[in-house]
């Protein structure tokens, strides 16, 4: 039976932050998921992912935290005066769980914007982490964000008026194909439906900078990427993966999938490579 421990911990942007771990087993984990959300997003919401996990790696644990302004957490709804302070939080919590949980190996888990601090962090940091797995990390904003225009305006800070707030327009149908998640989506209470200027500043600034940087320390990495998805740029997750030019970097290319990738039609069969990568990666 699974069972679920929540707790908080202080942000440094002073919020109170809400965590959650999953698991089967209290102690002696062989893995630990450490699962970094989207933007607008909760990482509650991917509970699916985490179930499969533990069916089947029932001596693991995965663990996940809203960042400031995101779901359960405290803060300005969908705002960031800085991207340093989800890095900075990722830090603190990845130091926590060593304190506190007993594992063998640490596996980041990065979809979309979590997929982007993910990567900001091994670029810049080699504590922790064994094996990471990208799922359409945000290297570039898509057609359905505005990603060409806000690549090009050059978008700078404008003091008190980073808070104010911008709708999406989205109704999550760029998300999924299926339906029945998707009726969730639009009926997720926690979901941000508006986001901040500053916020979508630094998610463009990050997404430039983080794009153009290799990554230094050798560990097996798993991208997945969904042809379909408008929300960020296949294509450029691609190149950049296949950039780095290592044979512990795999590369899987789902054409007809949309941007939440775990949540999709097809999530079962990702879930299956995932757990093959795994399998395969730490012997």
């Amino acid at each position: 039976m699974i069972q679920q421990a929540s707790q908080t911990f202080l942000s440094r942007s002073g919020a109170e932050l809400f965590s959650s771990s999953f698991f089967k087993q209290e102690k002696n984990h062989n893995y630990h998921f450490v699962f970094l959300h989207g933007a607008l997003d909760h990482h509650s919401f991917h509970h699916r992912f985490f179930h499969s996990i533990l069916e089947k790696y029932p001596q693991s644990i995965v663990s996940g935290y809203d960042y400031p302004g995101h779901g359960r957490s405290g803060g300005a709804r969908a705002h960031i005066d800085s991207f340093e302070t989800y890095l900075d939080d990722l830090k603190f919590y990845l130091e926590l769980i060593s304190q506190t949980d007993s594992y063998k190996k640490l596996i980041l888990v990065g979809y979309s914007m979590g997929g982007l601090i993910a990567l900001d962090y091994v670029q810049r940091f080699s504590q922790y982490i064994d094996g990471m797995i990208l799922v359409n990390p945000c290297l570039k904003l898509g057609s359905s964000s505005f990603g060409g225009f806000l690549e090009k305006a050059k978008l700078k800070n404008l003091g008190l008026l980073s808070k104010f707030k911008i709708s999406t327009f989205s109704d999550g149908s760029e998300l999924t194909n299926d339906d029945e998640i998707l009726k969730e989506i639009q009926n997720d209470k926690l979901r941000c439906h508006h986001i901040s200027y500053g916020m979508l500043q630094q998610l463009v600034s990050k997404s430039q900078q983080v794009r153009k940087t290799n990554i230094e320390k050798s560990l097996p990495i798993l991208f997945l990427i969904s042809g379909a998805d408008t929300v960020v740029e296949p294509r450029v997750n691609k190149i950049y993966a296949q950039g780095l030019k290592r044979e512990s970097v795999s590369i899987k290319w789902y054409e007809h999938s949309k941007h939440n990738l775990l949540n999709e039609v097809n999530r079962e069969f990702v879930y299956d490579e995932i757990n093959e990568w795994v399998s395969g990666s730490f012997k």
